[in-house]
């Protein structure tokens, strides 16, 4: 839910009177003093030629470089005489404020400016054309705020940009395919708004991209193949959008890849060789339409793997080139097969969540050697016998809390059981 601001907006006398204002500040150190603005809390200058170095007392306004406010409490709308008389400024942050009202079009005019740090305030209104013109601009941070309309075209000419985040600020429209001008971006975040349309295709032209978050918007098409280019690729966050088609095979190229989220959209067909993911740590790929066999897969550092809710058959998969996983849930396919013994092997294993498939079989007694394990969940299978002794005692002495199994239809017989089915 979007946060409503509990400051009232700016009113007549406030205008007339800034003490008003600032004196709501939790810092308001040398503000309308005579001590002279590079004195002010917040304030930087630079030291001007032919002055002593000790000479910060000059009050007139073209050496300040930084004004940095953040966390201070300050109200109101933004003024646009920081944008028009501060033609030296480089970095502008303000952040975490209760700041309202909309970005003035006189941003366009602080064309030194290197960061620009507005999140967490109630900036309202589109957001600014004229920001494309902050050439200088490396980092552009304005997420969490009441935006509306879509993101300019005219980002796409920051060219020196190495991270944006505009997320959770009610945007809607689609991703500007400009933003594959941005070569030098590492970040990109604009998850959580109400974005649309399809992932362009240019942004594989970043080839510095790091950590891409596009996720909880209403994005529909298929992942575009072009992404396995994103050879520097760490955290790709596509969940909770309206994808379809399949997961490209090209991801197996993102060899830098640590934390890969996908689910909650509409994928199909068929799961990818992930192998060369050597450095994954964390795979979501459930609440898909996904189908066929679970691939054999190799993924050593992998810690996370929830493919839940899909349509995957075939045999339950073998585990042992995951042997560090801690989480891992399974359940709501259409897997056959039985759990091997070498899944006792997965000594970090925590969860192991297989329910609501076609599993047969018994419980292998070398779960018991899962000394981490806290929920084991195998219920509304075809799995028969009892759950092992040495099962059970891991309810006693180690951590297991939560075994829940087919035991009150009959189909197995479980001593320690949390819950039945």
């Amino acid at each position: 839910e979007m946060k409503q601001s509990p400051y009232p907006e700016k009113g007549e006398e406030d205008e007339e009177n800034p003490t008003v204002l600032v004196e709501t500040w939790d810092n308001t150190a040398s503000w309308l003093t005579r001590a002279g603005i590079c004195w002010f809390y917040g304030v930087t200058c630079h030291h001007r030629p032919g002055t002593p170095l000790t000479e910060t007392t000059y009050n007139d306004n073209n050496g300040v470089t930084s004004l940095r406010l953040m966390k201070n409490n300050l109200q109101g709308t933004l003024p646009k005489e920081i944008f028009t008389g501060l033609p030296d400024l480089r970095i502008l942050e303000l952040q975490e404020n209760n700041l309202v009202g909309s970005l003035p079009t006189e941003i366009g005019n602080i064309q030194k400016i290197e960061y620009l740090k507005l999140e967490n305030n109630f900036f309202s209104s589109t957001v600014p054309t004229e920001i494309g013109l902050l050439g200088r601009l490396e980092h552009l941070e304005m997420g969490n705020n009441d935006f509306s309309g879509s993101l300019p075209d005219e980002l796409g000419e920051l060219k020196q940009l190495t991270a944006m985040g505009i997320f959770n600020s009610n945007l809607v429209g689609t991703v500007p395919s400009s933003l594959g001008k941005l070569v030098n971006l590492r970040q990109l975040y604009l998850d959580s708004n109400g974005l649309s349309g399809s992932i362009p295709a240019t942004l594989a032209a970043l080839t510095d991209l790091a950590d891409v978050r596009l996720r909880r918007n209403a994005l529909s098409g298929a992942i575009p193949s072009e992404i396995g280019n994103l050879k520097s690729l760490n955290v790709l966050y596509f969940d909770a959008n309206e994808l379809t088609g399949t997961i490209p095979s090209t991801l197996n190229k993102l060899d830098n890849l640590r934390e890969l989220s996908l689910y909650k959209n509409k994928l199909t067909g068929r799961l990818p060789d992930l192998n060369s993911l050597s450095q994954l740590t964390h795979c979501y790929i459930d609440h898909n339409a996904l189908t066929g066999f679970f691939p054999s897969w190799t993924l050593p550092e992998l810690k996370h793997l929830f493919a839940y809710n899909n349509k995957l058959s075939g045999k339950f998969p073998a585990l042992d080139g995951m042997p560090n996983l801690v989480k891992l849930r399974l359940d709501g396919n259409a897997l056959t097969g039985t759990v091997g013994d070498e899944v006792g092997d997965l000594d970090a294993l925590k969860e192991l969540v297989m329910n609501s498939n076609k599993i047969g079989g018994t419980v292998p007694a070398s779960l018991g050697n899962l000394l981490n394990l806290e929920k084991l969940m195998i219920h509304q299978n075809e799995v028969t016998g009892s759950v092992p002794d040495e099962v059970c005692a891991l309810t006693k002495d180690r951590v297991l809390g939560e075994v829940v199994a087919d035991c009150d239809s009959g189909g197995i017989e479980c001593a320690c059981c949390t819950e039945c089915y």
